[in-house]
């Protein structure tokens, strides 16, 4: 039984021929979108790593009209403007999550994950912090409007009517408008909503 001939190169045009950076991204993102269709590759790596190559696209100078050209007719024309320290930020992880130490997280990469046992992951720590802002933003509220309303509140007060409307303890509220209500100060002031009364 015969073989099957390979197909012939023409290798003068073969030697002729040369692949730009434009020609071999618009090549890994119909292969990204092949992968997304057949579902072998996840949307998630192919997010990341299209952002990355996008990024490295427009660091070596080319348009947005040149870098749009390179990706699927599925992804659409639609475009954000998002500052690129962000992409930026992104793809370096990534990158650096590529070349990790077989064994490392992507949340650990990404720093989002403690990277360690008993340490808290970055999003329960956020969620913590937001919680005592939240607190702290309600002690300043209610202790200004005390005063507006002519009958002034003493902060002892107002952090037991927080702690009782919030379900946690009066050393709770305290704590985190300790920590938090010169912020919540200046957001008010920025927001207009304290006024200079002098």
């Amino acid at each position: 039984m015969n073989k099957p001939r390979p197909p012939r190169l023409d290798a003068e045009k073969l030697s002729k021929t040369k692949v730009d950076d434009l020609s071999k991204l618009k090549s890994r993102l119909a292969f990204f979108e092949e992968g997304r269709k057949n579902k072998k590759i996840p949307t998630t790596y192919i997010a990341m790593e299209s952002l990355s190559a996008l990024l490295g696209g427009r660091i070596a100078g080319y348009t947005d009209e040149e870098l749009r050209a390179c990706w699927p007719k599925y992804w659409g024309e639609e475009t954000l403007l998002i500052p690129a320290a962000l992409i930026e930020t992104l793809s370096a992880v990534w990158i650096d999550y590529l070349q990790a130490p077989t064994g490392t997280t992507l949340g650990e990469a990404f720093k989002l994950e403690g990277g360690g046992q008993g340490k808290n992951k970055i999003r329960d720590t956020l969620k913590t912090i937001d919680k005592a802002r939240s607190l702290s933003h309600q002690v300043e509220l209610n202790y200004l409007a005390g005063d507006e309303k002519s009958k002034p509140i003493s902060l002892e007060e107002v952090y037991v009517n927080v702690s009782e409307d919030n379900n946690v303890s009066f050393d709770t509220v305290r704590k985190a408008h300790q920590k938090y209500g010169k912020y919540t100060r200046r957001e008010l002031e920025a927001l207009g909503i304290i006024i200079d009364r002098n």
